[in-house]
């Protein structure tokens, strides 16, 4: 659902003695003189594999940005989702909102428990096995990874098991 170009709504961002700049529904970030009145584009780079945009020495995210400024539904928690996977086509209707909530169920699945054998007890993930040894978890993972040289640890057999 794509607007004319005409039609397009701006809103202002912030204001300085020389210069104020806008948002606009299609992403842009324009920068206006207060004295010549002339405009300019700022110009986004992508930073974190996010669009960015420099206002006034800031860093601003392009797509929390629009979202902020157009999306009356949008708080302070939400996470926002470039559609069509191009960081830079930040408009409003490429974006999608969604809860801290679902963002942890739509991530949750990616994130793989990585199995341990402790002197021959198998153990489903790293934090319980940390759990019955009575250490922290960083403990544990610093062994595994060989980034000790002195452990509490030290002459307990600890191995990762295979993905199946």
């Amino acid at each position: 659902m794509k607007k004319d170009m005409d039609a397009l709504m701006y809103s202002r961002i912030c204001a300085g003695k020389r210069y104020f700049y806008s948002v606009c529904e299609d992403g842009k970030v324009i920068k206006c003189s207060r004295v010549r009145y002339v405009e300019s584009e700022a110009t986004p780079y992508l930073k974190k594999g996010h669009a960015t945009v420099k206002i006034n020495r800031r860093e601003y995210t392009l797509k929390n940005l629009v979202a902020k400024h157009f999306i009356k539904s949008h708080r302070a928690g939400d996470y926002v989702e470039v559609l069509g996977g191009d960081p830079f086509d930040c408009a409003v209707w490429n974006l999608r909102l969604y809860t801290k909530s679902e963002h942890g169920r739509r991530t949750a699945p990616r994130v793989k428990s990585q199995r341990v054998i402790v002197n021959g007890i198998e153990y489903e993930s790293v934090r319980k096995c940390a759990r019955a040894l009575h250490c922290s978890y960083q403990t544990v993972l610093d062994y595994l990874g060989g980034n000790v040289k002195h452990s509490v640890l030290n002459g307990i057999t600890i191995t990762k098991m295979e993905a199946a």
